[in-house]
């Protein structure tokens, strides 16, 4: 998660940067037109940041390369392979936590949501034991 902060700090931080990153992804048709400025992130919304990133990166590579900033983590298979395990994870951690809002929960749905999820951590366990990716799409991208 470290450098997927940096990296957007470095981007949006400073205002001519963000103002020339925002050109690029408009000229190239990007889906989105800024990245949110990220001080400190919640855990919760890292798994939209972290997917955001990702959707981005190769845009994120072109600008840092013109701004003739270090991208080689980015080009490196096994950061990327982490990264995209990370953001699965996290998709689904985020899942998790909207199962257990809402005012009509009980606790036999919080209790029946945990259970289920530890169920599932286990599949999602034997799976990378295995290095089979159904379950995490980004991952199977990768």
């Amino acid at each position: 998660m470290t450098p997927v902060v940096r990296n957007m700090n470095s981007i949006c931080s400073k205002v001519k940067q963000r103002r020339m990153f925002k050109m690029l992804l408009d000229k190239l048709s990007g889906e989105y037109g800024d990245f949110l400025l990220h001080i400190e992130i919640r855990w919760l919304s890292r798994g939209k940041i972290l997917q955001r990133f990702m959707l981005l990166l190769s845009k994120i590579k072109q600008f840092m390369l013109s701004k003739k900033e270090d991208a080689s983590l980015l080009d490196d298979p096994e950061w990327l392979f982490d990264l995209t395990f990370l953001t699965d994870l996290t998709k689904k951690l985020n899942h998790l936590n909207r199962e257990l809002q809402g005012k009509d929960m009980t606790i036999a749905h919080v209790v029946s949501a945990v259970n289920a999820f530890k169920a599932k951590k286990n599949i999602f366990a034997a799976q990378v034991k295995r290095k089979k990716f159904c379950i995490f799409r980004l991952c199977r991208q990768c």
